[in-house]
């Protein structure tokens, strides 16, 4: 992973330039700060560095990061390459191909990149919380049937015949993928639904393939404290509160896994 994880780097200096510049809040988040706190940088199987910012920040870098980024680097979101149909955005690089297999047919830019994820206002209500999360699922799902399945080779001839119909439609239609556009279109209205209704939490609601996915909410305040912690060659913007985000998301986080699951989870 050497060689992707200096291109991760750099993509992660690129984008802490540009915030710096612009005076964006951000940390780094899940593995990529677990990485800070128990690697002083990447953890080894690592494939791919995580960023996440208040929704309000996330909005304003997609203003500007098109007339900002050096060349060499591409902002990909639905708006920006509409084959990719992901709820967050993100940085890629020129300099390496990183092509996950469920995408591999899409016309958009496959390099080694850096995810963005904003974080949403979401209801105090476990109930209102469950739904919404719930309501976004239900999207997912069919924007998962619509663009994500795919054949493997260990697939009985019975489960090729379910999946060609969603197959074939993704190969007939594309980037013309009208459904698609319109699924998205109201699943994002879905993930900035309480954005208007600011309350003391907050979720990263766009990261839909995650098992744990709108189960991790936080206390807003997380976002009001940061500290500038080790990452490789230099420090990153990371929570102050660090210890909260993290045992949040993986209860003894310093811990690692067993050898068997010491790998990554998107090549």
């Amino acid at each position: 992973m050497k060689q992707e994880h200096e291109i991760m780097y750099d993509i992660l200096v690129e984008f802490d330039r540009i915030c710096k510049k612009h005076n964006l809040k951000y940390s780094l988040i899940d593995g990529t700060l677990l990485g800070a706190i128990r690697h002083q940088g990447f953890i080894p199987w690592d494939d791919d560095i995580d960023v996440g910012m208040l929704r309000e920040d996330y909005d304003r870098l997609d203003a500007i990061i098109a007339s900002e980024l050096s060349e060499g680097y591409v902002y990909q979101t639905h708006e920006t390459q509409p084959e990719s149909v992901q709820a967050f955005a993100k940085i890629r690089s020129d300099r390496l191909l990183l092509i996950q297999d469920i995408v591999k047919d899409r016309n958009m830019h496959h390099g080694v990149w850096l995810d963005i994820f904003p974080f949403e206002y979401v209801p105090e209500d476990k109930a209102l919380q469950d739904k919404q999360v719930e309501d976004i699922r239900s999207y997912n799902k069919k924007l998962k049937l619509l663009n994500y399945v795919i054949f493997n080779e260990d697939d009985s001839i019975i489960k090729k015949i379910a999946k060609s119909p969603f197959v074939f439609y993704t190969k007939l239609f594309g980037k013309n993928d009208k459904l698609s556009h319109r699924l998205i279109v109201k699943r994002d209205a879905l993930i900035q639904q309480y954005n208007d209704r600011p309350s003391s939490l907050v979720a990263n609601l766009s990261e839909g393939a995650s098992p744990s996915y709108g189960r991790f909410v936080f206390e807003r305040k997380i976002f009001d404290d940061f500290e500038d912690l080790q990452f490789e060659k230099d420090k990153f913007s990371c929570f102050k509160d660090y210890e909260a985000f993290l045992t949040t998301t993986y209860g003894d986080y310093l811990t690692p896994p067993p050898s068997d699951q010491q790998v990554g989870t998107h090549t």
